[in-house]
């Protein structure tokens, strides 16, 4: 899941974005990758706090990775990980779903 303004800051220059952004299209056509963008249209949300990974192995152990500015923490208690799953939650319900995400990857690229 990307955040809007993640597509909308111009890195690199608008060929390199174009790329960075056929890039997600891409990813986005294979049949194990989803890509979601949560729009700007969905105002002030915890996601805000910043990133973060959510992990299950092969034995359904369940990770939490957060890292920051000079800090990284993998966790692994379960309170602190069912908080970030619910978050992942929580933002999904308002994110765009896969098809008007990529339709909003395209308008991007065209705007550029």
């Amino acid at each position: 899941m990307l955040y809007e303004a993640a597509l909308r800051t111009c890195a690199g220059g608008p060929e390199v974005m174009r790329g960075q952004l056929q890039r997600l299209l891409d990813a986005g056509s294979l049949r194990n990758v989803s890509v979601q963008v949560l729009p700007f249209a969905a105002g002030a949300h915890s996601g805000l706090s910043g990133p973060f990974v959510l992990v299950e192995t092969p034995d359904h152990e369940h990770y939490g990775y957060v890292e920051g500015q000079g800090t990284y923490v993998l966790h692994s208690d379960g309170p602190t990980v069912s908080s970030m799953e619910q978050l992942w939650g929580h933002l999904r319900m308002h994110a765009l779903n896969i098809e008007d995400s990529a339709q909003l990857i395209r308008k991007v690229m065209r705007e550029l």
